[in-house]
């Protein structure tokens, strides 16, 4: 059952960022949907808000600026090495 959750988190992510994701192509592109939808998971609402005591909009304005450092990242080390 949870597992079955965080595919579905994973495909939203696929889904909702797919031009984004498509730039980023191959091993980026599913390091990003990982990252995403670890950093978005009902886990990571409940530390933020419960665990940390951040509302809503704290919560929001932190993924915004997490998920749009994952997509101006410069290559991985793996490519560099390449």
């Amino acid at each position: 059952m949870i597992d079955a959750s965080r595919n579905l988190l994973a495909d939203q992510v696929r889904s909702y960022f797919r031009d984004d994701l498509d730039a980023l192509g191959g091993t980026r592109s599913e390091d990003a949907v990982t990252t995403i939808a670890v950093l978005t998971s009902v886990e990571s609402w409940h530390q933020s808000t419960h665990s940390h005591g951040r509302g809503p909009a704290d919560t929001r304005r932190a993924w915004i600026s997490a998920i749009s450092a994952v997509f101006a990242s410069g290559p991985t080390t793996e490519e560099t090495e390449s």
